[in-house]
């Protein structure tokens, strides 16, 4: 879309849920500000994405930088459909085009699983009617939003990222 900025990447307030991710999750950008969401450059939304759809993307959970993506972000992934790419992507051309610097936020250390073990982490989640799109051993938006539903339910701070105490409470 043109005009339009591919996201930004943003501080998330304790108190905004990370089950809010996803891209059938959009608001205005405005009503993220109202929330509390703050651009990471301190510098308001430009005032032509305030009234613009944006979507929540937290590809770390609550252990990684925090963003919200506009539509063009989906138009990034075009060429690849990784989340990680079209970011990257997008935050590189920022770099080239605004001398931004790196990511504001820091990649957290997170627990080394294999496949196997987040394909046990959705089947146990879909086991209790959470929808994890699917028990594919890939910790997508859908599988990351329902982590952070199962452990606000058992009353844990929801990080909405697998771990290996997810692996114990959720395996057969």
């Amino acid at each position: 879309m043109p005009g339009r900025d591919w996201g930004f990447e943003v501080r998330l307030p304790d108190d905004v849920s990370c089950t809010l991710e996803g891209p059938d999750r959009g608001r205005p950008i405005s009503d993220w500000a109202a929330m509390g969401v703050t651009r990471v450059s301190g510098r308001p939304f430009p005032a032509p994405e305030a009234a613009g759809v944006g979507f929540l993307m937290l590809p770390a959970g609550r252990l990684g930088p925090a963003f919200v993506v506009t539509p063009n972000f989906h138009v990034l992934k075009r060429y690849n459909q990784s989340d990680l790419y079209a970011l990257y992507i997008g935050h590189v051309g920022d770099r080239i085009a605004y001398d931004m610097g790196a990511f504001r936020a820091a990649w957290r250390p997170v627990d080394r699983l294999l496949r196997s073990d987040i394909r046990a982490i959705q089947a146990g989640l879909a086991a209790t009617g959470l929808d994890v799109g699917g028990v594919d051993g890939l910790p997508g938006f859908r599988t990351r939003r329902s982590i952070g539903r199962w452990q606000e339910a058992h009353g844990q701070r929801a990080t909405c990222f697998p771990d290996r105490g997810l692996v114990d409470a959720l395996s057969p």
